[in-house]
């Protein structure tokens, strides 16, 4: 893709040009606009335009292939692996706060518990 339209970005700076076009379209549908087009071969085209007065202006045009369902099934698999992760970390950091509040200061664990109670969803 990048020697099909002459771009020659860094890859940290590619990811950054996508994100703000993502948002660009996002905000301002009037002036920038995304088009996507199945191909018959299972692979799409993604496109970014800019809305001038008279004319598009494609800005950027992304190709984009179908995997083997193996491949997105570790990926996925990889994500939620490291969402775990994360989620038992937080996990044990909640604990470890808890516990240290519970030694120093019993009463404010008992206080946060009555108030968590007394909490009305939604106001």
């Amino acid at each position: 893709m990048r020697d099909h339209q002459g771009l020659n970005p860094q890859f940290a700076d590619y990811l950054t040009m996508l994100m703000k076009l993502f948002n660009a379209a996002l905000n301002d549908p009037d002036k920038f606009r995304l088009q996507i087009q199945l191909n018959k071969d299972n692979s799409s085209d993604l496109f970014f335009n800019q809305v001038l007065p008279f004319k598009q202006l494609q800005m950027l045009g992304c190709h984009f292939e179908l995997l083997e369902e193996a491949r997105v099934f570790a990926h996925i698999k990889f994500r939620h692996q490291m969402a775990r992760i994360q989620f038992d970390q937080m996990q044990a950091k909640l604990a470890q706060v808890c516990k240290t509040i519970k030694e120093k200061n019993p009463s404010l664990i008992a206080h946060i518990c009555k108030e968590v109670q007394n909490m009305r969803p939604y106001g």
